[in-house]
């Protein structure tokens, strides 16, 4: 297998969890990772902000820093940080943690008393079940191990999606939406165009590729001989009704071999 092959093959296997889809999706429309948001969280978000890439500086100015896929700033003061992943397995808690522990300094103001403290939270979207525990998802706040109770429902909730999940509800519609693959499905989500144009369900018009064009032009011509074939057929079976032989109805309307046989089930 050469390079050039070896790259259509890697392009064919991307879906909305990966990174470079995910982030082209996010950046045209920023509804998109808003929508995942609310519907992880069940809850309509009104977003004021949405960042792509953001650095997040560790506090002590040493250590390592992180770079957030997408950062969601809502209207009552809120965060969320959204992060796609595809591998199969990790330190995903930890990475999990660490990411509250530096964006969970940043949902008080400078000077703002601890008192004002608000939501936040962290949503891994993982490609395959990584917690290994057959759930769609998962919720780590702080609280007591014997009573459950919780510390504060302020603060940072980690959220862990197991995008792998088939089950029954919205969240597996969402997943099986998300892991869609929008090159070969390119007649939906055409390549690097609108991506997530029938995922919010939205009409954009949008620029295709010569190759695109061909493509779907090709689907509207298909089912246009489609609808012209039914008609046909549908005619012709109406005139087998109402007394004409059928030997005459096959040479007036000149029916194929396929023709007849998709005549006689009909």
């Amino acid at each position: 297998m050469n390079i050039r092959e070896k790259v259509r093959r890697m392009m064919e296997e991307q879906h909305l969890l990966d990174n470079e889809p995910f982030e082209f999706a996010s950046r045209r429309f920023p509804e998109f990772p808003v929508s995942i948001a609310s519907a992880i969280i069940k809850e309509d978000i009104i977003a004021t902000n949405v960042e792509i890439q953001k650095k997040f500086l560790n506090p002590n100015q040493k250590g390592r820093a992180i770079i957030t896929d997408v950062i969601i700033r809502t209207k009552d003061g809120r965060i969320f940080n959204l992060e796609p992943n595809t591998y199969r397995k990790g330190a995903i808690l930890e990475r999990g943690l660490f990411h509250s522990y530096m964006i969970g300094t940043t949902l008080l103001k400078k000077g703002e008393d601890w008192k004002n403290l608000r939501k936040g939270g962290i949503i891994l979207l993982n490609q395959y079940d990584i917690l290994k525990d057959g759930n769609a998802l998962s919720k780590f706040r702080m609280q007591d191990e014997i009573t459950g109770r919780l510390a504060s429902e302020k603060g940072i909730t980690l959220y862990v999606a197991n995008c792998s999940y088939r089950g029954n509800g919205p969240l597996s519609l969402l997943y099986e939406d998300l892991m869609t693959n929008y090159i070969k499905e390119e007649t939906r989500l055409p390549i690097n165009r609108n991506v997530v144009k029938y995922l919010l369900g939205e009409e954009v018009q949008i620029e295709m590729t010569e190759r695109q064009e061909k493509i779907m032009r090709e689907v509207r011509e298909e089912a246009s001989r489609e609808a012209a074939q039914k008609a046909t057929l549908k005619s012709a079976k109406a005139m087998i009704n109402d007394g004409i032989s059928a030997e005459r109805v096959y040479r007036i309307l000149q029916l194929s071999e396929k023709d007849i046989k998709a005549l006689n089930t009909i």
